[in-house]
């Protein structure tokens, strides 16, 4: 992946938390890092090995991103996106509440009140897999999520999907939600 520091950029555009920030920043380092070794003289098959914590780097910072726009929306007065027409605006902070959310819960919410898109978009159901694919950390794969083979499950298809979805959140709520 190529465009991390736009990505940085943009995501300076709109971030709420200054901390997660920081975070997220720390971990662009950590995929900078691993590209490199990706990219550099390892075996093809060494190569492969770098898919697993690329995902799930990539999902984490996906999922920090949407949970520090749902507490931007819980918390925000003046800094609140005027993209968002008044009448949802009202509903969503009447039940928008600052706490902790899964990922699960973050895209459902998303989806109802259509913040990346329509609901026909196909950014839910991608983000809903993305999850079951981070969730494959655990190794022992409870509830039959993709292969049974960790090594058909981080595949580099599945690494370039999880790459375009970053970007595709990034790139949507800098350009629709940026801060005044």
């Amino acid at each position: 992946m190529n465009n991390i520091n736009e990505l940085d950029a943009k995501i300076q555009k709109f971030i709420w938390s200054f901390k997660v920030y920081d975070n997220i920043k720390y971990n662009f380092n950590i995929l900078s890092t691993l590209y490199e070794c990706k990219n550099s003289n390892a075996s093809s098959r060494g190569k492969y090995y770098f898919n697993k914590p690329l995902i799930i780097i990539h999902v984490s910072i996906i999922e920090a991103l949407l949970h520090d726009f749902y507490i931007r929306l819980s918390q925000s007065t003046n800094h609140f996106p005027s993209s968002i027409p008044l009448d949802k605006r009202k509903v969503m902070q009447s039940k928008f509440k600052t706490k902790n959310m899964s990922m699960d819960q973050l895209v459902k919410c998303f989806y109802e009140y259509e913040l990346l898109g329509g609901k026909s978009s196909v950014i839910y159901p991608a983000l809903k897999s993305l999850n079951y694919l981070r969730n494959r950390v655990h190794i022992l794969n409870w509830f039959a999520n993709f292969e049974r083979d960790e090594i058909r499950v981080f595949t580099n298809s599945r690494l370039v999907a999880t790459e375009k979805i970053t970007s595709y959140i990034v790139n949507y709520i800098s350009k629709n939600y940026s801060r005044p």
